[in-house]
C-alpha cells in the first residue's frame, strides 16, 4: 500500500481520482495545523468523499509560549463529530 500525503496548497479537488494502475492502493492523508478557523469545517466536508484520513494538530500553547485555557478543537468538538470516523487529533 502506499500512502499520499497531501499537504495545503497541493491542488487537489473534491472528487478528483487518484490511480497508481497496476494492484498499488493509494490513501489520501490530509494534514492540516488548526488553531479555531471555522473554515476548517468546510475543508473537512468537501473532502470528506476522497481523504482516507484527517490529521489535525494543535499547540497547546500560543505563539509566545502562553499554555492555551482550552483547545480550539475540544471546545468546537461537535462540529468535527460529523467527520471523526476519518479524523484524529495526535495529543489532543
Amino acid at each position: 500500500m502506499q500512502t499520499l500525503l497531501l499537504r495545503q496548497g497541493a491542488g487537489v479537488v473534491a472528487g478528483q481520482e487518484v490511480s497508481r494502475g497496476g494492484n498499488d492502493t493509494v490513501r489520501i492523508i490530509d494534514s492540516f495545523s488548526y488553531n479555531g478557523e471555522m473554515v476548517v469545517e468546510l475543508r473537512l466536508h468537501h473532502l470528506m468523499p476522497v481523504v482516507d484520513e484527517f490529521v489535525v494538530t494543535e499547540a497547546r500553547e500560543t505563539h509566545s509560549g502562553v499554555p492555551k485555557k482550552e483547545l480550539f478543537i475540544d471546545r468546537y468538538r461537535s462540529s468535527f463529530q460529523p467527520y471523526m470516523s476519518k479524523a484524529h487529533c495526535p495529543g489532543c
